[in-house]
């Protein structure tokens, strides 16, 4: 008798992510959102569920794969990592446990983790409705930075530069807890990082060259800070006692210390998966669904290239035109260009990094060669927004 392919299951839509975990075999899906048209239309089984939900995910899930265990569970997207981390449990499959998902969506847990591991992070506090603005200037300083504690993305991030900038982020949050932060001088970056049964097999580091708009992939940094930035990655991984899986970590080179910013247990966005393929040339979600297999992936360890990313989101407004994307398609190093804007498409503000009108993505062997032309791809693409009125 013939045995059906256990199942691999993704928590969360990633168009990319699908494609390759559908090359492996039969997908499952658990989304809270609807997928395009096209998803819906391929060999994956999607599982509607509430991600805010994991008990209920969970049986809508087993309800799903009735008799079958799955081959292994993926979380795609920050609000996913509950549900995946309770499944992975429920089968006993590689990946993080319920008790470990809170350190991660949880910014005041997640520093706290850190402080106790030794790991210098940013001074912070956790802000309850009604705290007064003037107590965390004074204990703060200006500017200082105020998020939510639980989000991804810089999703809904002040950088108050006043008192009255911090009483207004303060009242806006009256129905939700917010932390406020120090704000760290220095170079942002981040590190992504593939581990399997508690090793690191890759990392990258990624140089943020516009914070939320452009990446380059390996980051253009001395030796001396790759190494210091490689040495804060693992302490940070072996605190969080990460053992399977995907990471992505940031951080600040200030003049001081090397300071942990925060770190998620899930695939990066900003198309730094996109990245990651076109300069070390493996797939990495093929890797991270090895390892959550319980597989040992084949990756390259050096990177082969230079890439690129622009994300495109012009923030808020109605467009009126969008010129340069055909000049930008043709310039060389340029590999993939997609922008979604139209004349009339109305635009709110753009609430985290996550969220893009579209993106052009480069690879080039010579790193100066590139960045050149990133330059130009900046200076060619040209959206004209008038304001829309309230």
């Amino acid at each position: 008798m013939l045995v059906a392919p256990a199942p691999l299951v993704l928590i969360g839509y990633r168009r990319p992510a699908l494609e390759v975990a559908l090359r492996r075999g039969p997908t499952i899906v658990a989304v809270d959102r609807p997928p395009p048209r096209s998803a819906r239309a391929s060999d994956a089984v999607f599982v509607d569920v509430d991600l805010s939900d994991p008990g209920a995910a969970l049986a809508a899930l087993r309800g799903a794969l009735g008799d079958a265990r799955p081959a292994g569970v993926v979380a795609l997207v920050e609000r996913s990592v509950a549900v995946a981390a309770a499944l992975a449990e429920a089968y006993d499959l590689p990946g993080s446990r319920p008790a470990q998902v809170d350190l991660f969506r949880d910014k005041a847990r997640m520093k706290e983790r850190a402080r106790a591991a030794g790991i210098p992070t940013a001074a912070h506090i956790e802000v309850r409705p009604g705290a007064p603005a003037r107590d965390l200037v004074e204990a703060l300083g200006l500017p200082l930075v105020l998020k939510p504690r639980r989000s991804s993305g810089s999703r809904d991030l002040v950088i108050a530069r006043s008192l009255a900038d911090v009483r207004a982020a303060v009242d806006r949050a009256a129905q939700g807890e917010l932390i406020a932060e120090e704000l760290i001088k220095g170079v942002e970056m981040s590190v992504e990082s593939l581990v399997a049964g508690g090793e690191i097999i890759f990392t990258n580091p990624t140089e943020y060259l516009i914070h939320g708009h452009a990446s380059v992939v390996p980051a253009g940094i001395s030796a001396v800070h790759l190494e210091r930035a490689l040495a804060l990655n693992a302490e940070v991984l072996e605190a969080f006692a990460i053992r399977d899986g995907i990471t992505h970590l940031e951080l600040f080179i200030s003049q001081e210390d090397y300071v942990l910013g925060e770190v998620a247990a899930r695939p990066p966005g900003g198309y730094l998966m996109d990245l990651i393929a076109s300069a070390y040339g493996f797939d990495p979600y093929a890797a991270l669904f090895a390892i959550a297999c319980g597989e040992r992936p084949q990756v390259t360890t050096t990177a082969q290239a230079t890439a690129a990313a622009l994300v495109i989101h012009p923030g808020a407004g109605e467009v009126v035109r969008v010129d340069g994307v055909d000049a930008i398609a043709a310039l060389p190093g340029v590999d993939r260009v997609r922008c979604s804007l139209r004349p009339g498409d109305r635009l709110s503000a753009r609430k985290g990094v996550g969220e893009s009108k579209g993106w052009v993505l480069l690879r080039g062997d010579d790193r100066p060669a590139l960045l050149r032309v990133l330059r130009q791809v900046q200076g060619l693409l040209d959206i004209e927004l008038r304001p829309v009125e309230a």
